[in-house]
């Protein structure tokens, strides 16, 4: 069986927790890039707000 690890991180903090989990079980990884930047506080409202809206931002195709 395969294993994916796919990931979102806003910060940055997931990627790194992502990447050691994948290492760990011999997973492929693959990272959820959305166009939108929701870094800092701003991003933090802005990303909160699409949620309440039930808005999803665009992200990139995953090509696995």
């Amino acid at each position: 069986m395969n294993t994916l690890v796919v990931f979102f991180s806003r910060s940055g903090t997931v990627k790194a927790e992502a990447q050691k989990e994948a290492k760990a079980v011999g997973a492929d990884i693959a990272e959820i890039v959305c166009h939108k930047n929701f870094k800092g506080i701003i991003g933090f409202i802005k990303g909160g707000f699409q949620a309440v809206k039930k808005r999803c931002p665009k992200i990139e195709p995953i090509n696995i």
